[in-house]
């Protein structure tokens, strides 16, 4: 290969690359240094470069770290990387982040969710519908993301993915344990992943998890949420469903803990 062919090869691999993470930050709104770098197959100032490319823009607040959302340019190649996805979905997800205002009280946990979305690899199928970040789903009940397996034989599975960043208190975790039952008896899932950061917050979940029964819970207005300990159901078909494991070991492991 000759230096000019090289150079052609090379600027179009930086260029899909440039793409593909634009593409990403718009499916999951924003993100930071490490998830852009790993996207990308690229070192920490990855980020930064696309800054002074114009694709990125730092949004910076005191107690967090950097966040990086999409500039005009950015957005204009994230929706031509994503054409087909949004002509096949029907819903072209809104940017909401232009003006730099990031939800930081949600900042760590999204990262968290990307980190999960890392692991699976859905940055390599960044167009695909093999997987859903939480701002691109709808309904009252939404897990933290979607990731579905397409098996040969037709057998499609459709996992949730749950982030445990800290324990719940007794009322919110009835909840949460409800709602999920529901959607597995339903149909809307086949499995639940559930990532932990830290022992403690395993624990928790496990034991949660473990019950015999689980309450039937609502909410009857926007804040309090009700038991009717009479209606309780089984937690077996929760309880199968379910893939309990620590943030480092998905880490490690990726797909092959969804893997039969």
């Amino acid at each position: 290969m000759g230096i000019e062919e090289y150079a052609k090869t090379a600027r179009k691999r930086g260029a899909e690359k440039i793409s593909r993470v634009a593409a990403l930050v718009y499916r999951v709104g924003f993100s930071d240094r490490h998830i852009i770098a790993q996207a990308a197959g690229d070192d920490l100032k990855y980020a930064s470069r696309l800054v002074k490319k114009g694709v990125l823009k730092k949004v910076s607040q005191e107690g967090h770290r950097d966040a990086f959302v999409l500039t005009e340019v950015g957005l204009t190649l994230a929706l031509d990387r994503l054409a087909g996805l949004i002509h096949q979905t029907g819903e072209e997800i809104h940017y909401p982040y232009l003006d730099g205002r990031v939800p930081w009280s949600m900042f760590q946990h999204e990262c968290a969710v990307q980190q999960v979305l890392i692991s699976l690899g859905c940055h390599k199928n960044v167009d695909g519908i093999g997987w859903q970040a939480s701002r691109e789903l709808r309904g009252r009940v939404r897990p933290d993301a979607i990731f579905a397996i397409f098996h040969p034989d037709g057998r499609d599975e459709k996992i949730w993915i749950e982030i445990e960043r800290t324990t719940k208190n007794p009322l919110a975790r009835a909840l949460q344990i409800w709602d999920r039952l529901q959607a597995v008896k339903n149909g809307e899932c086949s499995r639940i992943l559930w990532v932990t950061e830290g022992r403690g917050v395993e624990l928790a979940l496990r034991r949660a998890l473990e019950k015999r029964v689980a309450p039937k819970a609502f909410r009857c207005d926007q804040s309090r949420i009700h038991l009717l300990p009479d209606a309780a159901e089984s937690l077996k078909p929760l309880r199968d469903a379910s893939i309990v494991v620590p943030m480092w070991e998905l880490a490690d492991a990726g797909m092959d803990l969804l893997v039969d």
